[in-house]
């Protein structure tokens, strides 16, 4: 009985194997974790999920290591075929039972793996999109949009742009948790909508929530944007 997936590839907002493996382990109900290896204590039979080709050469012999510590402790999900140069140390000769996302992978029990994107419910009337800057959260105001809405069947959908230099995943995955807590699975996460899409998400919404403190002015082209 799997009771955990563990995994290098845990970064959701900028990996497909990332995003299976969060969504494997929603699906059987059991935590997700990443390297390094630390497992909670009730943990007797970890799934061990991995892209070997995506991971640098000083991980994967991290990762041997602590297999060949923890021999026939785990299971092994391979999404891509292990090079031969691993020889003896590869991680299939420590696995318990080994799986292959796929039937190019040969060894183990070829699986397949589900769409990666969850099915967003859009089907409320009230359909709310707001975009801009991620770094720029006026929290108290959605807040209080959220209190507006409490009585309505309703989907918000987030667009977030950022200035040149800042990281893309760790800013989403900050603003997702800053949402999340407000708005639940009312919460759409759109990414890093390009202008064609948000014109198009803009036309079919509602309303357009935007907040910007002290910053409607006549150059904020976020704001005509939406006005337009």
């Amino acid at each position: 009985m799997i009771d955990c997936v563990a995994s290098l590839h845990t970064n959701i907002w900028t990996c497909g194997v990332a995003r299976f493996n969060d969504r494997l382990a929603k699906e059987l109900g059991v935590p997700l974790i990443g390297w390094p290896l630390k497992f909670p204590a009730n943990v007797r039979h970890p799934l061990l999920s991995v892209k070997l080709s995506e991971i640098p050469m000083t991980l994967v012999e991290g990762l041997c290591m602590w297999a060949a510590k923890h021999t026939k402790q785990f299971y092994l999900l391979l999404h891509d075929e292990e090079p031969a140069e691993y020889g003896r140390g590869r991680l299939s000769a420590y696995a318990s039972r080994i799986f292959g996302a796929n039937q190019a992978v040969p060894s183990g029990m070829a699986l397949w793996c589900p769409s990666s994107i969850p099915i967003a419910d859009l089907s409320p009337t009230t359909r709310i999109i707001t975009f801009g800057m991620g770094h720029k959260l006026a929290r108290q105001s959605y807040e209080k949009l959220a209190s507006l809405l409490a009585d309505r069947s309703y989907a918000l959908g987030v667009s977030m742009a950022m200035h040149d230099g800042q990281a893309w995943d760790e800013n989403m995955a900050a603003l997702e948790a800053n949402l999340r807590p407000i708005f639940g699975d009312k919460l759409h996460m759109f990414g890093y909508l390009a202008d064609a899409a948000l014109s198009a998400t803009l036309q079919s919404a509602t309303a357009c929530a935007m907040f910007f403190n002290g910053g409607v002015r006549a150059n904020n082209t976020t704001l005509w944007a939406a006005l337009e």
